[in-house]
């Protein structure tokens, strides 16, 4: 696991936390996610149900990105989150000598494909980066201030 992917799954699960979920870091052995918060099932059927289930993405592969949003379908979560982690993946294309209008022109690439993947997901799915991270984690403690 790169330092990035384990950093971003760090941090989502604190926030879920500090959202006062239930975080596990993965649902299942069987659907492996990179992390789930869980809310108490009001109607007892089950103990717990899926609020949010992450997965966090380090590779622009499309073979790579469809297989993590068919885990989170699988799932069945309120919220399906695909997570880019843009540091990794423009660290490594930088690696391999790629110039900032390459760079830029995959990064959009990436999110057009994710765009379109998320039009025909099978759950509500939601693409986040590490931008709207930080303003998430920005905004919660801000209300967790608030009531002190």
């Amino acid at each position: 696991m790169r330092a990035g992917h384990k950093l971003s799954q760090e941090r989502l699960l604190k926030l879920g936390e500090e959202m006062n979920f239930i975080v596990k870091k993965t649902f299942s052995q069987s659907l492996p996610t990179d992390g789930v918060w869980l809310i108490k099932n009001p109607l007892l059927i089950s103990e717990f149900i899926p609020f949010l289930a992450v997965e966090v993405i380090v590779s622009e592969s499309p073979k790579t990105i469809r297989g993590s949003i068919k885990t989170l379908e699988q799932v069945k979560p309120t919220i399906a989150v695909v997570f880019i982690h843009e540091g990794e993946i423009v660290a490594r294309w930088a690696r391999q000598k790629m110039d900032a209008q390459q760079i830029h022109e995959k990064i959009k690439s990436l999110y057009n494909f994710l765009e379109k993947e998320r039009l025909i997901s099978s759950v509500r799915l939601e693409i986040w980066n590490e931008d709207r991270l930080s303003h998430l984690e920005s905004y919660c403690y801000s209300l967790k201030e608030k009531e002190c």
